[in-house]
């Protein structure tokens, strides 16, 4: 049996999601795995990115607030429909 992957990317205009669609095919059938991206984690206000695991589904992204302010949360994290989660918000002490 012959087997192969082909890929393709389609992007939205919406937060400029790209989703990337692979297709294992062989000769009697074949099937789709999506794999969702986030892009670039968003930048918050009063605050920057320290690290981040990756752009893709349940990549996290840890954040720091400037000298100053406070933050709730650290950590956001891509979700199945291509966005962002629970980004920390960065508020004056």
């Amino acid at each position: 049996m012959c087997t192969y992957l082909r890929c393709f990317v389609f992007f939205t205009l919406r937060n400029v999601i790209a989703t990337k669609h692979c297709h294992f095919i062989s000769l009697d059938s074949f099937t789709v795995l999506s794999v969702v991206y986030c892009g670039v984690p968003e930048k918050i206000e009063n605050g920057y990115i320290v690290s981040t695991t990756g752009a893709d589904y349940r990549a996290n992204a840890t954040y720091e607030c400037n000298g100053g302010f406070t933050h709730s949360g650290h950590t956001a994290m891509c979700n199945e429909t291509g966005e962002w989660n629970n980004l920390p918000k960065c508020t004056c002490m």
